[in-house]
């Protein structure tokens, strides 16, 4: 059986996109609430509190495994297709969850210069990760983005922009930056 983890992540909308971060990924529920709990003031987060969402799900499992399609400004699953009963694919995991894990992410620019990501899945080795990348890379919408797929590395029970973050502008290009530690 595949080890269970807790993804927590924040979302903000400017009215034209979203930006999503992945805060961390966690080996207990109570742990990525007490992660929540000592975001929630924090600069940036404060400004968005509805954005926070924790997430439980097996690791070592691939998303999207039929694809997307654009549908202005946001992405979908292909309208035709009919879900399968039972659908999942699943590979080996190490267990109980180690201390490092890999994220797969696709990441690129839509035709209406949007941002985009997609959490394709987290997984117990960058193997695995790699599984799931050649999964998607001949699926509907992946295919477009070839050089979109990213893989990250983590460590469980740690959380990223822990102090806050700020919302960077330039032009017409936005971002969020963390906001460094303070100095001792």
């Amino acid at each position: 059986m595949n080890p269970v983890a807790y993804d927590l992540s924040h979302e903000r909308y400017d009215g034209r996109q979203d930006y999503e971060k992945l805060l961390g990924v966690y080996s207990t529920k109570e742990k990525a609430e007490e992660a929540l709990a000592g975001l929630r003031d924090k600069p940036g987060f404060r400004d968005h509190p509805e954005g926070f969402e924790i997430l439980a799900g097996p690791v070592d499992e691939t998303g999207w495994l039929d694809g997307f399609v654009s549908a202005w400004g946001d992405e979908e699953p292909d309208p035709n297709y009919v879900p399968r009963p039972g659908k999942r694919i699943f590979f080996p995991s190490v267990s109980p969850m180690p201390q490092t894990y890999w994220v797969l992410w696709h990441r690129y620019v839509n035709e209406w210069g949007t941002m985009r990501q997609k959490l394709i899945g987290i997984y117990t080795s960058q193997e695995n990760a790699e599984r799931g990348k050649q999964l998607l890379s001949d699926q509907q919408g992946f295919r477009d983005y070839p050089d979109g797929f990213v893989i990250a590395q983590g460590t469980m029970d740690q959380t990223a922009m822990a102090n806050g973050f700020v919302t960077i502008r330039e032009g017409a290009r936005e971002y969020d930056e963390p906001i460094g530690a303070p100095a001792l």
